[in-house]
Order: structure tokens, then C-alpha cells, then sequence
């Protein structure tokens, strides 16, 4: 279980520069930290109203992190056993961690649709695609093939994944509502890395030798190739319309966007240095950005660029990595190495009290506490003077 988040000192706050709250017992590994920086180097690109949390603090190896409204889920490598992973909730909300897997084989690579996370399993002696049900507390094995499947997404009903059982790499999708498999792509070639939104799924496929990007519709049924230029294509992700991906047609990995509703592509990054791993919603896209990488280390950072304003923010500067983001509305969350382990961060673009608005209303308690002692010392020392003077005029006791 967790524990709420309590306050500390008003002078904590404006010596340490801290939104004010941390987790009262900080040396658990349990309940977040927040940090309450602004979460960027440079201050031009970002308003500085957004607060960073760091999610786990438990000392071990957190990865994978997914996010669906106040829901974040990892997996966790369980007291340095390599081979056991299990996947972990955190709930921002009841600010209550809880572990959802407790079987000894590896459980990880999660993905989270409101009350519903699915995950990789390999309890069989392959990998198979399980689902746990946070409201009815049930988990239920959702492939049986003796072959391997990973890398589920899930949206609504549906949960697609890859699938070796025919030789290859194939994308399959599992229907709760239905209970039914479906084969989605059938080339010889391998397709992998799915995603999904909607009725959309979007994945790499490499029939033409290289990997493009490919959406099929479960509506309609239709599959159809969005990149055309021969390059290099991976890490595809859609929201919406809006299908983004990273390639290396520039001679480094750059991020584009295609809009299925007018059909246009665009670039997103132009810096020399290697961008990857989008995520994307609504008009926000973040992505791992290597351009401020340190002598002998990548340095990866997060960045952020939001189709409406046009405008690119920086959101990570520490020194170590970190990567693998995802969004959620106002949220974006990732992988972060700075405490020598891997632990899950978040960074709230518009958290319900901006970190500006915490600094004055603690720059304001903090006023009226140094004016309460000021009073307090004064009255005191007024005090002390009016005994010394009844004593000095005293009368004198009768002998």
C-alpha cells in the first residue's frame, strides 16, 4: 500500500526550491516523490508550470512504463532475479502502488487500457499474452500457442500482439467481446512492433526489404502502406489520425507524422543527432532525443513538440538517460537512469497547482510564519522587560 503525500517545511520549500510535498517516509519504495522542477534546460521553450514525479524508488530495475489516465504500469525485476519480472501498478489517484503479477517466470512488457492490462508471459515455457482485470482482480491467459506471442497493445476490446507460430513475425488481434483470434497480416516477410487506436492498427512490415510502416483498418478490413521512400521505418504509434514513427532517410534517425485525414507527412525533427521511440497524443508527440549526448554515453533526454503551437520543449537535462516515453493527456512518463537503477518518471504538463503557484503560497505561509515568530519574540522580550522593571521598582519586603 501506499501512503498520502504529506508536507514539509515552508523554509524546506524555499531553500530547496521543492513544490513542498515529498512521501513522508522517503526511505520506503513505496508513494511518489515529487521533485517539482520544471523539467527543462531551456526555460525559452518551456512555461515552467509542470511538475516532475518519480514514480519508483525501490532501487531495482523498472521498465517498460505505460500510462492510461491515472494508471501507470511496468515490470519490475523482483530481488535481482533476472528471470523474474513482474508488472506493477501505480495509481496517481489513491496514490497506491500495487503488484499485479506474483508468479516466479518473467511477466513484463505491459500495455493499459482503462481497467484492463496486458502483458507478456512466459510461465508456459514460451511467450504467451495475459490480461489482468484491475476491477474484477482476475487474470486470464489469452494465447495458448505453443509458438511465442509478445508485444501486446490494447484498445477497447481488442489486444493485438505478435505472433511466431507461423514462422514468422505476423500480427494477430484478440477480441474480448467476441472471443475470437484473428490473423491480420499474412506475407512471408516478418511484421512487428503493433500498435493500436480505434479501429487502427499500425505496425512495421518488411516485404519490400526494408521496414515501412503499415496500417490495417478492423473495420474495413483493409491493409494499406503508408511509407513509400525505401528507408528505414520503426517504432510506429497513432492516435486519432495521426500516425508518427521514426526513420533514418536523413542518415540518422529523425520522427515523422503522417495525417490519414489529408494525407500529408511531416518531419517533425531536423537535429543531426538520433531521435526515436515516439509516442502520441492528441497534438503532442514526445520521443528519446541523443543531441545532448555526453562523450562515451548517449545521454538520452525526452523532448516534446506540440503540433498546435509548433513549438519543441525539452523536458529531461539530467546527465544520465532516459527513455522509452509514453503520453496520456497532460502526462508524458518514461524509463530514467539517474539514480543508478532504472526507475519509472512522470512529468505532469498541467498539474491541478502549478509549481509557480506553490512557491508563492509558500512564499506567503512562509512570510506569515517568520511575522508570527517576529510577534512571538517581541512580545517575549517585552515581557522580560516588564518583570525586570516591576523588580527594580519593587518595594522592599519588611524584615
Amino acid at each position: 500500500m501506499g501512503r498520502k503525500i504529506t508536507c514539509i517545511s515552508i523554509v524546506t520549500i524555499l531553500v530547496l526550491g521543492m513544490t513542498g510535498c515529498v512521501d513522508a517516509a522517503n526511505k520506503s519504495d513505496s508513494g511518489i516523490l515529487v521533485l517539482g522542477m520544471t523539467g527543462s534546460a531551456n526555460a525559452a521553450n518551456n512555461s515552467g508550470s509542470g511538475i516532475l514525479v518519480q514514480i519508483t524508488r525501490d532501487g531495482t530495475e523498472n521498465k517498460n512504463p505505460a500510462i492510461y489516465g491515472d494508471r501507470i504500469v511496468w515490470h519490475r525485476q523482483e530481488s535481482g532475479d533476472r528471470s523474474n519480472h513482474d508488472v506493477h501498478l501505480f495509481d496517481l489517484e489513491k496514490d497506491e502502488e500495487e503488484r499485479i503479477t506474483t508468479d516466479e517466470n518473467f511477466q513484463g512488457i505491459p500495455a493499459i487500457y482503462k481497467n484492463k492490462i496486458v502483458y507478456n508471459d512466459d510461465r508456459n515455457g514460451n511467450w504467451d499474452i495475459y490480461l489482468y482485470d484491475l476491477d474484477l482482480g482476475e487474470e486470464v491467459r489469452i494465447t495458448s500457442d505453443e509458438a511465442n506471442q509478445t508485444a501486446p497493445v490494447i484498445h477497447g476490446d481488442i489486444i493485438v500482439y505478435m505472433d511466431f507460430r507461423n514462422g514468422n513475425w505476423d500480427i494477430y488481434y484478440y477480441d474480448l467481446d467476441k472471443e475470437e483470434e484473428v490473423r491480420i497480416t499474412t506475407d512471408v516477410q516478418e511484421q512487428a512492433n503493433p500498435a493500436i487506436h480505434g479501429d487502427r492498427v499500425v505496425y512495421q512490415d518488411y516485404r519490400s526489404g526494408e521496414s515501412d510502416i503499415y496500417l490495417y483498418d478492423l473495420e474495413t478490413g483493409e491493409e494499406r502502406q503508408i511509407t513509400t521512400d525505401g528507408s528505414y521505418h520503426g517504432g510506429p504509434s497513432i492516435h486519432g489520425d495521426r500516425i508518427v514513427w521514426f526513420d533514418d532517410r536523413n542518415g540518422n534517425f529523425d520522427i515523422y507524422m503522417h495525417d490519414l485525414r489529408t494525407g500529408e507527412e511531416k518531419q517533425i525533427t531536423s537535429e543531426e543527432a538520433w531521435q526515436a521511440r515516439p509516442a502520441i497524443y492528441g497534438d503532442r508527440i514526445v520521443w528519446a532525443d541523443r543531441r545532448n549526448g555526453n562523450p562515451g554515453a548517449f545521454n538520452d533526454d525526452i523532448y516534446l513538440y506540440d503540433l498546435r503551437t509548433e513549438e519543441e520543449t525539452q523536458i529531461t537535462s539530467d546527465r544520465s538517460d532516459q527513455g522509452y516515453p509514453v503520453i496520456f493527456a497532460d502526462r508524458i512518463v518514461w524509463e530514467d537512469s539517474r539514480n543508478d537503477n532504472v526507475d519509472i518518471y512522470m512529468y505532469d504538463l498541467d498539474p491541478p497547482i502549478s509549481f509557480t503557484t506553490l512557491l508563492v503560497i509558500g512564499g506567503l505561509t512562509a512570510l506569515l510564519l517568520v511575522t508570527g515568530v517576529v510577534l512571538v519574540l517581541r512580545n517575549r522580550s517585552r515581557r522580560i522587560e516588564d518583570n525586570g522593571h516591576d523588580r527594580e521598582h519593587a518595594p522592599d519586603s519588611p524584615s
